[in-house]
């Protein structure tokens, strides 16, 4: 199995589907984000966008997600009632 981030991820390591709070824990910053393997993302995308996950990181964000109609997890969409009423191109 190839590595793709520069972590210190075991050569032995197998994906997952449950991991342990400690697994979580133990990669939590921007050159070692193995779980979901977000590294290189961190690497190639240092605005403040990114500021979010590397909050996140080291902790269960699956409450971000949700699955979508082919099982695959999506990010979900939230509602911020102070921008419902904006729209793209619109100047009031």
């Amino acid at each position: 199995m190839e590595v793709l981030c520069q972590g210190d991820v075991p050569p032995s390591y197998t994906p997952r589907r449950v991991y342990t709070p400690s697994d979580l824990a133990s990669h939590s910053k921007n050159n070692d984000c193995w779980v979901l393997d977000l590294t290189n993302l961190m690497a190639s995308n240092r605005s403040a966008l990114s500021t979010p996950i590397l909050k996140a990181a080291g902790t269960d964000i699956s409450h971000w997600f949700e699955l979508n109609s082919e099982g695959l997890p999506t990010p979900k969409l939230f509602n911020d009632p102070q921008l419902s009423n904006m729209r793209v191109n619109q100047v009031r």
